[in-house]
């Protein structure tokens, strides 16, 4: 078998299971994360949103976490806060942070036509550094919530409330005293009308 060095856009729990995987089968990987962290969009969302499976479900197979087999005897749904944490704790369990370079954007990612299956990878870290890796693969797992979509209405400039996105809300207290209109029916709509429904206007 080939030995593959493998270039992964994001650290969230793809790019996390992902270099994990890839490291189990003898290849080598790099993890390029734009946050200081690990946890990926589950960091950058309202911290008090709710997963919509179980965590037996969320969770992966081969890490249950700290709380051992007392997850299979009251299954629960995680925050979005304790399931970060948990993705922490597996990336800390595997031995996966020293595959992972924080704090550093790809910028932009080419096939080089003068070697066959070599992948470049230029990136900017923190210091605006830019630097340039070259690999076998390259594992896109950025996440399907990384563009926002704004709706666009009649009379919106003379609106004289805010507008804002969920990924600009970190905490529902925010919304407290407020009259709130939900655009959406999505997870974050629903998370924030069930909470809107149990604080006085």
């Amino acid at each position: 078998m080939k030995r593959l060095n493998v270039g992964i856009i994001g650290c969230g729990p793809s790019g996390l299971v992902t270099l994990k995987e890839l490291i189990d089968e003898g290849h080598t990987g790099t993890i390029f994360e734009k946050l200081n962290c690990v946890g990926g969009i589950f960091r950058t969302v309202y911290q008090q949103g709710f997963m919509v499976s179980s965590n037996p479900v969320t969770m992966f197979s081969d890490f249950v976490g700290e709380e051992g087999d007392k997850i299979l005897e009251k299954p629960r749904m995680l925050s979005f806060l304790e399931y970060s944490k948990y993705l922490d704790d597996y990336a800390e369990h595997f031995k996966l942070k020293q595959y992972i370079k924080f704090e550093t954007c790809v910028e932009s990612v080419w096939r080089d036509v003068s070697v066959p299956n070599k992948w470049h990878v230029r990136v900017k870290n923190v210091n605006q550094e830019e630097q340039v890796f070259v690999f076998d693969r390259i594992a896109v797992c950025s996440g399907t919530h990384q563009l926002r979509a704004m709706p666009v209405f009649v009379g919106q400039d003379r609106f004289q409330g805010k507008i804002k996105h969920m990924q600009d809300v970190k905490l529902f207290e925010e919304f407290t005293g407020k009259r709130v209109c939900v655009v959406g029916s999505g997870e974050a709509a629903s998370d924030t009308t069930t909470f809107r429904s149990h604080v006085k206007y």
